[in-house]
This record gives C-alpha cells, structure tokens and sequence, in this order.
C-alpha cells in the first residue's frame, strides 16, 4: 500500500494507493504523520480497496488519531464495496458503536 502525503494552506491529503488488508495495515497506519494539530485531514481512498475488518481497523486508528489532536478528518474516494464495509464496521463515524478498550 502506498500513501502520498499533499499539504496546503488548508490542510493535508492523504492519497492512498492500493489494497488494504491485514498484512498491509501497519505500512498504512505508519505512513501518517500524528503530530500534526488543528487541520484538516483527508484520506482519498479513490485508487485503494478496503478488503477486511483489520483495514477498517486501521483506519479507525488514524482517524480517530487525527482527531485526539483537534483535526478535522474526512474520508472520500470509497468504492461500494470499500463504502458498505466501512460503513458497517468502523467506529470513527458511528457514536453508537464502543470504542474497543486498549
């Protein structure tokens, strides 16, 4: 999996380039940088596909990383069949869903 990192005066994009699967996710949770605070994130999974819940997992951890330092983050570019499983898996984006406990 590939991430390429754009930053402007608004903010950074993240485009993602591959398949994201358990054996790509820790190469795609370490492409993010977390230091960042107060911006606003994109990740553009327009060129990537989501295949598991370990992706999902992954990308929970970043967008939740992002926000644990005050960034707005937006998630874009999902296939359908990326879209339905983040949807029916990820946590950033469903208050009703627990928080797993670390």
């Amino acid at each position: 999996i590939k991430v390429a990192k754009e930053e402007d005066k608004n903010g950074l994009l993240f485009n993602v380039e591959g398949q994201l699967f358990f054996a790509s996710v820790e190469g795609f949770v370490n492409s993010f940088d977390f230091t960042v605070e107060n911006r606003s994130v994109v990740i553009d999974f327009s060129n990537s596909h989501i295949w598991d819940d370990s992706a999902v997992g992954a990308i929970d951890k970043v967008v939740i990383k992002y926000r644990e330092q005050n960034n707005s983050v937006t998630i874009k570019g999902l296939d359908s069949a990326s879209k339905k499983i983040v949807d029916k898996l990820a946590i950033y984006n469903n208050s009703n869903k627990k928080m797993p406990a670390h």
